[in-house]
């Protein structure tokens, strides 16, 4: 009988399900998250990227002008709460000087504390400007809320220049 049920494939199939089920209940979990990004070729360059728990963000830099604007959506789908706005130009010296800039933009995760009624969101804003050579950080703060709130400015964390 033993012999009979170790030469079954059914049962090694069945055991083996089961067997892998019963582990994957107890392996850790990660939540799984990723920015999106789209760029028209001359003009616009959109990302989305998570802002805070279960919310995401839209982030529109608009090449011509150095226009970073982004929005995110309430929670319970009342509409944009929290707006943004900065113009980027200036924080690329090169950039405002006659040249054309040439921007790209990527999003990543940070987790940056508090700084005093400042609280930032779960995303940070890379910006690179090729004739200036830079690369600056941009966070955004972000609050849960159902209100609409008035538009905010986002801020530079951090800079460096390209080798």
């Amino acid at each position: 009988m033993v012999e009979r049920i170790s030469k079954n494939r059914m049962v090694w199939l069945i055991s083996g399900i089961v067997v892998g089920l019963c582990v994957s209940q107890f392996w850790p979990h990660e939540p799984v998250q990723a920015s999106t990004s789209d760029r028209d070729t001359n003009k616009l360059i959109m990302l989305s990227t998570p802002a805070g728990l279960g919310v995401e963000g839209v982030f529109i830099l608009n090449q011509l002008t150095g226009t970073l604007s982004g929005a995110i959506l309430g929670t319970r789908g009342g509409g944009f709460t929290h707006t943004y706005l900065r113009n980027i130009t200036a924080d690329f010296a090169a950039a405002g000087q006659g040249n054309n800039p040439r921007y790209t933009m990527v999003a990543g995760q940070a987790s940056l504390s508090n700084k005093g009624n400042y609280t930032p969101g779960l995303s940070v804003i890379y910006i690179a400007e090729s004739t200036s050579g830079r690369v600056n950080a941009y966070t955004f703060p972000y609050t849960a809320t159902q209100r609409i709130l008035p538009t905010a400015t986002f801020q530079p964390a951090a800079t460096f220049r390209l080798q």
